[in-house]
């Protein structure tokens, strides 16, 4: 299939597949191509880095996609911890996270 054929871990790439994948899933109820997209992100050890940048803006994302998101970051909730946090340092201009409390968003253990 079309996930056998990506074979390095570029963003473009790999955003295509979840795509597919996610859209598939929204009109199919299908999540056996999720379930390869899942894997092929695991194989190419990019799972992180996807994440990073498809949660850039995550508010134009509908839920359904950030289920899958979460469900892609599995036990590895810091990711989406991380991505919230800096979003949130962003959002409220000016105001500035105490260091607890900035400690306790990045270290926290959410599983």
């Amino acid at each position: 299939g079309v996930a056998d054929s990506i074979s390095t871990a570029s963003y473009p790439d790999v955003l295509f597949l979840f795509e597919e994948a996610a859209y598939m899933f929204e009109m199919a109820k299908s999540r056996h191509l999720f379930s390869v997209v899942i894997e092929k992100i695991q194989e190419l050890r990019c799972k992180q880095q996807f994440l990073d940048q498809y949660l850039e803006n995550a508010e134009r994302l509908s839920t359904k996609k950030l289920d899958l998101v979460i469900e892609l970051a599995g036990s590895e909730v810091n990711i989406i911890v991380q991505n919230m946090t800096r979003q949130l340092s962003e959002q409220v201009q000016g105001a500035v996270f105490s260091v607890s409390t900035r400690y306790l968003l990045d270290n926290s253990n959410l599983t």
